[in-house]
Parts: C-alpha cells; sequence; structure tokens
C-alpha cells in the first residue's frame, strides 16, 4: 500500500482470493473492500475511479526512476491485463469471474515486484500503520459530529467545516485505493481554504469543543507527515509539529543544518 503499485496489487489479489463465487457481481465482491455497501453510490463510484486510475500511477512513478534495477518496460509489462481487468468496472453487473479472467497469477507477481522495486527506489513511500489512520478516522468522524450539532454555527461555516472534514474522512476511508498521499491532500485544502476564510477560524474558536478537535486532527495528520518524509526530516520535528495549528501556520518539514563533523541524515 506504500506505492499505485502495491495498491493495484493489493486489491486484485483481494479480488482473487476474496472467496466469493465466480458468478458474483464485481459490485458485491468488491463492496466489503472499499468497505461501502453494494450499491452503485457516489462513494462508490469514487472507489472504483481511483482504482481505474492506479495503472496510469503506476506509470508515471516507474517513468520518473532514476537508474531503476531492472529496466523500466520490465516493471509495466503486465500493466495491459490489468487495465483489460479494470475496462470491466464500468458494469457494476459484470462477474467477478471475467474479472478475474483477465488476469493471472503473473500479473500479480509483476505488480508485486514492481512495488517492491519502487520502495526501495523512492524513499518517499513510507508505510502508515492503520492504527494512526484508525484514530484520525474517528477523530474526523467526532469533528463530524460536532459540527452537526453545533447551532451557534452559520450555514456556511457548518457547510465550509463539513465538506472538509467529511473529504478527510473518506480519504482516509479508500487509503487502500488512493494511499495515504490522499489524506494529506484533503488537509491541506482545508488548512487553505481556512487561510482564505478567517471568519470560519473565529467561529470554530469560539467553539470550544470544535476547536479542541481540529487540534487534535492538525496533530494526527502531522503524524503522517513526518513519516511521509521521514528520509528528509529528523525525529525532534515532531515535537515542533505538533505544537503548531493548522489553522494558524502552514506545516512545513525542514530538517537542520548537520552538525560540524557529523554526516547527514539521508
Amino acid at each position: 500500500m506504500k506505492n499505485p503499485a502495491g495498491r493495484l496489487w493489493l486489491f486484485l489479489n483481494d479480488s482473487t482470493n476474496n472467496g466469493v463465487g465466480p458468478n458474483t457481481a464485481i459490485l458485491n465482491s468488491w463492496s466489503e473492500y472499499f468497505g461501502l455497501e453494494a450499491h452503485p453510490t457516489p462513494e462508490f463510484l469514487e472507489a472504483v475511479a481511483k482504482v481505474v486510475a492506479l495503472p496510469q500511477a503506476i506509470r508515471s512513478v516507474v517513468e520518473g526512476l532514476i537508474a531503476p534495477p531492472v529496466p523500466k518496460e520490465y516493471l509495466v509489462d503486465e500493466l495491459p491485463k490489468a487495465e483489460n481487468a479494470l475496462t470491466l468496472a464500468v458494469n457494476f453487473s459484470e462477474t467477478i469471474g471475467n474479472f478475474r479472467g483477465r488476469y493471472d497469477a503473473g500479473t500479480l507477481k509483476s505488480l508485486e515486484f514492481c512495488s517492491h522495486v519502487l520502495n526501495s527506489s523512492v524513499p518517499r513511500f513510507i508505510e502508515v500503520d492503520k492504527d494512526t489512520l484508525s484514530q484520525l478516522h474517528d477523530l474526523l468522524e467526532d469533528l463530524m459530529n460536532l459540527i452537526r450539532n453545533d447551532e451557534s454555527l452559520t450555514a456556511d461555516v457548518k457547510r465550509i467545516l463539513f465538506e472538509h472534514t467529511s473529504a478527510m474522512s473518506r480519504a482516509v476511508d479508500l487509503y487502500k485505493i488512493s494511499g495515504v498521499d490522499a489524506v494529506v491532500t484533503e488537509f491541506d485544502a482545508f488548512r487553505g481554504h481556512l487561510a482564505r476564510a478567517p471568519e470560519v477560524v473565529a467561529a470554530a474558536k469560539r467553539s470550544q469543543g470544535i476547536w479542541k478537535k481540529l487540534e487534535e486532527v492538525s496533530a494526527k495528520v502531522t503524524v503522517i507527515l513526518v513519516l511521509l518524509h521521514a528520509p528528509f526530516a529528523v525525529a525532534g520535528d515532531l515535537d515542533t509539529f505538533k505544537s503548531s495549528l493548522v489553522i494558524e501556520a502552514p506545516v512545513t518539514i525542514q530538517a537542520p543544518e548537520p552538525a560540524h563533523g557529523t554526516p547527514e541524515a539521508v
């Protein structure tokens, strides 16, 4: 799950080995993986669209590799089979058996190998543990409940806070498909909107429950940011980040200058 190849491998591996019969509709087969009900809702369509986009994401990352251990074409030579299978995703009544028939064990092995190469070649692909994501999800759910029930907020303020919180929650739910980068992207969008809307910040500050929960969400996303940038940051950065609120200042990551005679961290 650290990179798009790993996420596509995980999805296809689950589709292959999830134990459902070959005549099961892909809608029903994939619902448990997505953590969604087996209905063609906007959320389900969004999840499928993100899966369909993974092969192109793999090609983009592979193309950007510098001096990979094998020729780049070897890393993507099985992608056409995966893409052929994913063309069936537009028809939710299609069976999982037909979907499985479009790729094979070689496709899975190739994606797994590609994922290993990307993990070793692109140090930014760092795993974020499920407990951290689960805790963030719970915090966001609490925040959404606070926003719903706060009668002091105007309709516009409530809409802005809820839309961004909900978008972050969906990104956490779909981390197996989009990776944790999507969570950070939504976090940045939230921070940017708040920076442009001081009246929303003022309203949030007047509600101690919402403000406190925003602090907690910010601190949890900060942990993810540190993990994502681990090759370029030092452990001491974490305390600095936790003391900074997302709605008051941008979160940046900058490793200190190495001390004289001390090798620079990599």
